[in-house]
């Protein structure tokens, strides 16, 4: 983008974890998030700094909210999926009906592109049709 203007909603979905923790970090101070969420099924109530420690000085106090997929999706222009192996696959469907314009996947769940590699590599999947769909 080429103006500096804050005008990207973003998610963490899994934030309580390592990396969600990372991205909430990078795009709390991103220039161009104008509004930042985390989701965490395990951690909703609770301030991102309980779980990540480094975002105690955030201009605002945060809480993990509860997760909704298909909220998430009508909120954020991007979401991010920061959740352990097999669940991407699982909410893929629900966060995309929401109609977020990205989704960055940072598990393996869509890594391949070819399902039996796929599926010789990680397991059986869930989501076979989306395989490929993204870069």
């Amino acid at each position: 983008m080429a103006s500096a203007e804050k005008s990207l909603n973003a998610a963490v979905v899994g934030a309580a974890g390592y990396v969600g923790g990372e991205l909430l970090r990078l795009l709390a101070g991103h220039p161009q998030i104008a509004d930042l969420r985390g989701y965490s099924s395990s951690s909703a109530g609770r301030p991102w700094s309980e779980a990540h420690p480094s975002l105690v000085n955030l201009e605002n106090r945060r809480d993990f909210e509860d997760l909704d997929p298909e909220g998430a999706g009508r909120y954020a222009d991007v979401v991010f999926l920061a959740l352990p192996h097999g669940q991407s696959q699982q909410l893929l469907g629900a966060i995309e009906k929401g109609g977020p314009r990205l989704v960055v996947d940072t598990a393996a769940d869509f890594r391949l592109s070819d399902r039996r590699l796929a599926e010789t590599t990680y397991g059986p999947h869930q989501a076979p049709e989306l395989l490929g769909v993204f870069a």
